[in-house]
């Protein structure tokens, strides 16, 4: 079971960084685009459709 153990962590490992890549296109999309978001956010108001 040492073998499975060893995967489980590997996949932690790659998800943690896949997680920290996708914060950081997310933070750049948000530098980017941080025009367009704010002209879309009032036409949502409501908290249901939070995409």
């Amino acid at each position: 079971m040492a073998g499975i153990s060893d995967q489980l962590s590997v996949s932690s490992d790659q998800l943690s960084v896949i997680s920290y890549q996708l914060s950081v296109i997310s933070d750049q999309g948000v530098g980017e685009w941080g025009n367009s978001t704010n002209t879309l956010k009032p036409q949502h108001p409501n908290p249901q459709h939070d995409c």
